[in-house]
């Protein structure tokens, strides 16, 4: 369709309106331009401050509505709390396998925790449940086999560094953590989804429920992956071809209550247009390297709450302590709302836990994300204000 037969006295609504800033013919902007000429646009987004053209700012700055940025947002005791892991600043560079592994096992271990305090809770307090089951994203750019450069030499994505964990867990953390894993009756299997590309779904045994969910682009090339063929070689993972698939066990079911999943891993397409109040805990992979929006969009993906009264509220104000770090619980006090045993529970599942594969990845994003409440764009512009004195004693006569 020729955008010239909308006309151009058109009401355009825009999400994500930080995005698309050239004005190239067959660019977004460039078609708002010319459909909305003698109409009117309203556009909204979290990041407008991230804007980086200067004219399409002053455009901004004379026509802003509304500004309720995330300081606002969070001060109003909307959304999770959130807390960061502990970022490990070693004078001296750890072995990156170490690395990796202690932050998976910190990761596993807090997760633990969350789904132990959904359970726990939800039994105790029939009243007023929990209703969203905390969900583990790992989210990152890297969701493809990595380019060889030779056969001895190998970029490694960082999904295949996390199948290579989960396939090498012993069996008494496997018997810890089932909890997370549902059921645990053989190797670590991915079942690829042939009828759904995109996804292969993780389980410990062919017959078991699935635990996990990779969504890549393509799960051939990612199956290829040679850590993925190693790990078959040596009888660490069996990778299978499912015709059917029950349908609780995909990504488009994955808000749903009968979804078994507990752990995501994904791409960077779920930074922006993905709505779940499910997301408890962010494991970043090859995703804090990045700066600006995409870390913001990210993070405001994981402190949606549905609140227990259905308004988007935690039953507190604070969970964390208020500091550069972020990363310890306030100890309860009788000033709280909440009795200590739900405190003890609902600071676990009201707080959004941020960890990453890489401690540099979580540095980089603790850099970018601490200062989250003072990133919005504040506008002023100068108006002239008329005031007519009526001295009528008469009231107005209506219409």
């Amino acid at each position: 369709v020729n955008y010239e037969e909308f006309g151009e006295n058109n009401l355009i609504l825009v999400d994500e309106g930080h995005r698309g800033e050239s004005k190239k013919e067959n660019s977004w902007l460039f078609y708002r331009n010319n459909i909305a000429k003698e109409g009117f646009t309203f556009e909204y987004s979290a990041t407008f401050y991230d804007v980086k053209s200067k004219e399409q700012i002053q455009e901004y700055a004379s026509r802003i509505v509304y500004e309720y940025d995330y300081g606002k947002f969070y001060n109003d005791r909307y959304g999770k709390d959130f807390k960061f892991g502990v970022v490990k600043r070693d004078a001296i560079a750890e072995d990156e396998d170490k690395d990796i592994k202690r932050n998976l096992d910190t990761n596993l271990e807090a997760f633990h925790t969350k789904i132990e305090a959904f359970n726990t809770y939800n039994k105790k307090f029939t009243n007023k449940i929990f209703a969203d089951k905390p969900l583990l994203v790992m989210a990152g750019n890297t969701v493809s086999a990595s380019k060889e450069k030779s056969a001895d030499n190998e970029e490694n994505s960082d999904i295949s560094k996390i199948i290579s964990y989960l396939a090498n867990l012993d069996k008494d953390s496997l018997k810890k953590y089932v909890n997370i894993f549902n059921e645990t009756r053989g190797v670590l299997h991915l079942l690829e989804c042939s009828l759904h590309n995109g996804e292969i779904l993780l389980s410990f045994g062919e017959d078991a429920k699935p635990f996990g969910l990779i969504t890549v682009g393509d799960t051939k090339k990612f199956l290829q992956n040679n850590n993925i063929q190693a790990l078959i070689t040596k009888g660490k993972i069996i990778s299978k071809n499912l015709k059917f698939v029950n349908e609780d066990y995909l990504f488009k079911n994955i808000d749903y209550s009968s979804s078994p999943i507990n752990i995501l891993i994904g791409s960077r397409k779920f930074s922006a247009g993905w709505n779940s109040f499910r997301v408890s805990q962010i494991c970043l992979i090859n995703f804090g390297t990045g700066s600006g929006s995409t870390i913001v969009q990210m993070f405001g993906r994981g402190v949606r709450l549905k609140g227990l009264k259905n308004d988007g509220k935690r039953s507190e104000y604070r969970y964390v302590k208020e500091d550069e770090n972020k990363n310890e619980f306030l100890p309860y006090s009788k000033e709280n709302s909440l009795n200590q045993e739900k405190y003890e529970k609902l600071k676990y599942l009201e707080t959004l836990f941020i960890y990453s594969l890489k401690s540099t990845y979580l540095s980089k994003f603790v850099e970018e994300d601490t200062d989250i409440y003072k990133k919005s764009i504040t506008f002023t512009k100068d108006v002239k204000v008329t005031i007519k004195e009526d001295n009528s004693d008469e009231p107005e006569k209506l219409p």
